[in-house]
């Protein structure tokens, strides 16, 4: 019986060993598979579609950006001015890129629009610090001296 007992112990022994190399083989099998580069699997007719939908909305940015920048404009502006003692009014042509923003413009910008001069483009600015800004274009009509008739010659020339 103890012969028995010695050849269980071998083949135990064995069967552990074998159990423990097997083991170990495909541990490191799985380490080895998720250390290696992944390949994608990309379907090219897929992909072919998400580059033209990229590209579409690029397109679409690109005419949004032109379309941004021919919105400015320069407009030229006849300005006539009463010139005190003298027999003719003086004229002149003043050309203004984009809008003026009434509430940031400086006195020399303000004086470009029509229907405004040193005094009134003072006035502008004395109202504006007086009052926090204007909340609306119209508003430059509570500027003492500016009417409906000067707003009409300006309101295309100025933002808020």
């Amino acid at each position: 019986m103890n012969k028995f007992w010695e050849t269980f112990k071998i083949v135990l022994t064995g069967v552990f060993a074998v159990a423990i190399l097997a083991g170990s083989f495909v541990v490191f099998y799985d380490i080895k598979r998720q250390n290696e580069p992944q390949e994608k699997n990309l379907d090219n007719e897929a992909l072919k579609k998400e580059v033209d939908a990229l590209n579409g909305e690029i397109q679409k940015l690109s005419d949004e950006l032109k379309n941004t920048k021919s919105t400015t404009k320069t407009t030229v502006i006849q300005k006539t001015e009463k010139v005190a003692g003298a027999s003719d009014d003086k004229t002149t042509s003043v050309e203004i890129s984009g809008k003026i923003n009434i509430n940031s413009a400086s006195a020399s910008e303000l004086d470009k629009l029509p229907g405004i001069g040193e005094t009134y483009a003072q006035r502008i600015i004395e109202y504006r610090e007086g009052h926090g800004g204007f909340k609306s274009i119209e508003e430059i009509k509570n500027v003492k001296g500016i009417g409906d008739a000067t707003f009409e010659k300006m309101k295309d020339l100025i933002e808020i």
